[in-house]
């Protein structure tokens, strides 16, 4: 258990890894503050076909996070046990093939309280021409934005802090869900759901 330190690679701070290698390693809250790890990959290199996955969790079972090959190459990156997970863990599991090593990885190791990204703060800006556009405050934790419309499938918001629908008649009522997206995993996000009729008219100052 630790909530400090750094977490590297078989190769350690210097040194490349190794070629076949499956290992596993769970790094738990030491008990004596934050219930949760966090790590902050500040570089991580891998050959083609080796991969390091991270999961949410105390073994290998747990629901899987991500995968480092989910973030930029090359970019730092934090990821953190989730809100869900009861026992603050990570486990982190790491298979090199036989065809070549690379740098590998370093890790700052933290604890901290679940990771919770709040809902914007959302408010109707304008409705004309068939189409009706929200507006909404950035929030601390968010890379950017999902909306639903009506129920429908998530997708990324058509404005850095807005989103349009367009297609409208009077009478046609827009149920519109908000929800930030992190670019931490194992954070939870909140969401905000507003809606309208739309009639034809014109907010803008």
């Amino acid at each position: 258990a630790s909530c400090s330190g750094t977490f590297f690679d078989s190769g350690g701070s210097a040194g490349n890894y190794s070629n076949n290698q499956n290992l596993n390693t769970t790094i738990c809250p030491d008990g004596m503050g934050s219930s949760h790890v966090l790590l902050r990959f500040d570089t991580i290199a891998l050959a083609p076909g080796d991969q390091l996955c991270i999961r949410d969790g105390a073994n290998n079972l747990a629901p899987l996070l991500a995968c480092a090959s989910d973030f930029p190459p090359g970019q730092p990156f934090n990821i953190s046990a989730s809100s869900n997970n009861a026992s603050g863990c990570l486990t982190l599991s790491f298979i090199s093939d036989a065809s070549g090593t690379a740098a590998g990885w370093s890790a700052g190791i933290s604890c901290a309280a679940p990771c919770i990204v709040s809902a914007p703060v959302a408010q109707l800006a304008d409705m004309k021409n068939g189409n009706m556009t929200w507006v909404w405050s950035a929030v601390p934790g968010s890379s950017s934005f999902e909306v639903n419309v009506n129920g429908g499938p998530w997708m990324p918001a058509n404005g850095p802090l807005s989103h349009t629908v367009s297609g409208l008649v009077p009478g046609n009522l827009v149920v519109l869900e908000i929800r930030p997206v992190s670019s931490n995993p194992g954070c939870s996000v909140q969401s905000i759901t507003v809606n309208k009729v739309y009639l034809e008219c014109n907010l803008s100052a």
